[in-house]
């Protein structure tokens, strides 16, 4: 007894995997030997009549056995050929190819008049033989394969579900980066809006830089201008300090030779004045010696020695006012280099203020510079600051 659960059946499972049976007979053959067959034989469904090689008819069992239960129909028929019950039983078969899916056949036998539904189908293999396939086994493997097909569902459904469940997560996480994605579209409007400022800031400072560089040129011109007139002046200066202080040299040279000359002037007025006291002290003594003599009246020559001393003393005034012009002299020559000197101290004054001057406009315009250069260093500092912002 076969059984569609023995089977291994699927959706494209054919006719020619479901068992079938060749019961085959001659017209000619008697009734009761069909009959014993269906008796021994209880899985036969029915018996196909052929005549040589034609088919004649189908017989099953079922309608086999409804008329032969009829009244006198065993004793009409059971020594009688098989092709004389046939003739009362006839009906049209429904034959199918052993290639014909079970789905597909089962369609086509219940699309059968009522009568004949339940009636066994003739199978037609690749080699042309007749087999008979009982319909209740094809509806059982139709059952088979609605149940695999219902697992299959059922895992399909489970998948669809366990899916459905994992497409949910995704568009969680789709939602997620979706919410992602807009704070950071936010943030990338945002860093834009702080790239466009900086960038603005960048464009003023250009502008900045750009009057710096105008202000660098107009200071560089006005500094070699300047520099140019300063550094000529100072080495006029310089030149004329040098002339000065080479005519105060000279001056000095002069004064010394002049102080020699005092000096020997005042020598010699200090050697008069000696001279004088000895003269006076010669003087002294001779008049005390004229005037014993005199208290004597004895006979002295004092006219001669008095007139000796007398041109001693001439000689001595003569050689003392000579000095004294000569002091005098040079007294006056000291005024004047004194005041070539002073003259020439003042000048170097001038010069020296003059330098300073030109010093302190040098500074100015150096202080200038160094000014713009903080500005522009600071200007540096803010640039590069932008750009290491720029680049988060």
């Amino acid at each position: 007894m076969w059984s569609s659960n023995s089977l291994q059946l699927s959706i494209n499972s054919t006719l020619g995997d479901l068992p079938s049976y060749n019961f085959q007979v001659k017209g000619s053959t008697l009734t009761e030997v069909v009959e014993t067959e269906f008796i021994e034989r209880a899985e036969l469904p029915g018996v196909i009549v052929m005549d040589k090689l034609s088919v004649i008819g189908f017989i099953s069992r079922q309608k086999f056995f409804e008329q032969m239960s009829q009244e006198y129909s065993r004793e009409i028929y059971l020594k009688r050929p098989i092709e004389v019950l046939l003739k009362i039983t006839h009906y049209e078969s429904l034959q199918i190819p052993v290639t014909c899916k079970i789905n597909k056949a089962v369609t086509k036998a219940l699309q059968r008049p009522q009568e004949l539904i339940f009636e066994p189908i003739i199978v037609i293999d690749k080699n042309r033989e007749l087999r008979i396939l009982e319909l209740n086994l094809l509806v059982l493997a139709q059952s088979q394969i609605f149940a695999q097909m219902n697992g299959i569902i059922k895992a399909q459904e489970e998948s669809t579900r366990q899916y459905a469940e994992s497409l949910k997560k995704e568009r969680e996480k789709v939602e997620e980066y979706a919410k992602q994605l807009e704070a950071q579209k936010l943030e990338v409007e945002k860093r834009n809006q702080i790239l466009e400022d900086q960038s603005n800031q960048l464009l003023e400072q250009r502008k900045q830089i750009a009057n710096l560089n105008e202000r660098f040129a107009q200071i560089g011109s006005l500094l070699s201008t300047k520099g140019k007139k300063t550094f000529e002046e100072m080495l006029q200066s310089v030149d004329r300090i040098c002339g000065k202080t080479d005519q105060i040299i000279g001056i000095g040279g002069t004064l010394n030779h002049k102080l020699i000359v005092v000096d020997q002037a005042t020598q010699s007025i200090k050697q008069v004045s000696k001279n004088v006291q000895v003269l006076s002290s010669k003087v002294s003594v001779l008049s005390s010696y004229i005037e014993s003599l005199e208290n004597q009246s004895g006979d002295f020559n004092e006219q001669s020695e008095l007139r000796i001393i007398a041109e001693e003393i001439d000689n001595l005034g003569y050689k003392t006012l000579k000095a004294t012009t000569q002091v005098n002299l040079v007294a006056t020559q000291f005024k004047n280099q004194i005041k070539q000197l002073t003259e020439a101290a003042r000048n170097s004054q001038e010069i020296a203020q003059l330098l300073v001057e030109h010093s302190e406009q040098t500074q100015d315009a150096i202080a200038e510079l160094e000014k713009l250069l903080a500005e522009y260093s600071w200007e540096q500092q803010m640039r590069e600051y932008f750009l290491t912002s720029s680049k988060f």
